[in-house]
Formats: structure tokens, sequence, C-alpha cells
């Protein structure tokens, strides 16, 4: 089993993840190797709750970096819009 260290949970593996948030902001990292370590790889998930918008960031550990933006389906959103009158009794 891992242990829990002031970087985040550290895998038996040897990487990290921790997740962090406030208010309807959060957010979920995975780093290959110990984040205070230089040239660590990581991949954080960025959410808000409210919005049902983020973004996916990926560095390579070099300086590199890939952001993909992430938001809710439009089943999602018709979902929350309709939450009190929504009939999900259908025939799939």
């Amino acid at each position: 089993m891992g242990e829990k260290t002031k970087y985040g949970y550290k895998h038996n593996d040897g990487h990290y993840s921790k997740t962090t948030g406030t208010g309807d902001k959060v957010a979920y990292s995975i780093y290959n190797k110990n984040p205070s370590n230089s040239n660590h790889q990581s991949i954080h998930i960025n959410y808000n709750t409210k919005t049902g918008k983020g973004n996916i960031v990926e560095s390579n550990g070099s300086g590199g970096k890939t952001t993909t933006g992430i938001g809710c389906y439009l089943t999602t959103a018709c979902i929350q819009h309709f939450k009190d009158n929504f009939d999900d009794n259908c025939f799939e």
C-alpha cells in the first residue's frame, strides 16, 4: 500500500497523485515521480463543477506542455437545466 506525503499520495510503483480544490474548482494531478524533483512528468485535470468546463494539461518534464479543453456534453447540460422535470423513463 502507498503512503500519504505532503506532495500527494505516493503509490507503490513510485508515481504520485493529488486531489485539490476550492469551491467549484477541483483538480486531480498525476506525476511520474515526486513532483518536487526536477524534470517530472505530469497530467493535471482541472474542472469547474459549476460550469462543467475545464482542461487537461500534460507536461513532458522538459518544459513542453499540451493543454486540451474539456466540457460537459449536451446531455449533461440538459439534465442540469431540466433537473426538476427530467424524465429518464425511456427505451434505449
